[in-house]
């Protein structure tokens, strides 16, 4: 986890996740990511994604990479064309 992303507070998450209709069904979620520097990727793939003229990651993007990448199972749901 990026020290970024480690040290948000919760106040902060859920002012996030409420900006960004971002809603938590079961259990507890990591902390979103709000940059591609925070993401759980190597630096190649971040450069690719900003390359291709992406600014930073999606809503759904940024609260499910951190749990993917810590091997959790996770159902997102999101509207036709927001960049899932």
């Amino acid at each position: 986890e990026h020290p970024s992303v480690a040290a948000r507070s919760s106040l902060e998450v859920e002012r996030w996740r409420s900006h960004n209709a971002v809603v938590l069904l079961h259990g507890v979620a990591p902390n979103p990511v709000l940059d591609f520097d925070e993401a759980p990727f190597p630096d190649w793939a971040q450069e690719s994604l900003r390359r291709v003229g992406h600014v930073k990651p999606t809503p759904v993007q940024a609260q499910v990479w951190p749990a993917v990448a810590s091997r959790r199972d996770v159902l997102a749901i999101a509207s036709t064309g927001s960049g899932k």
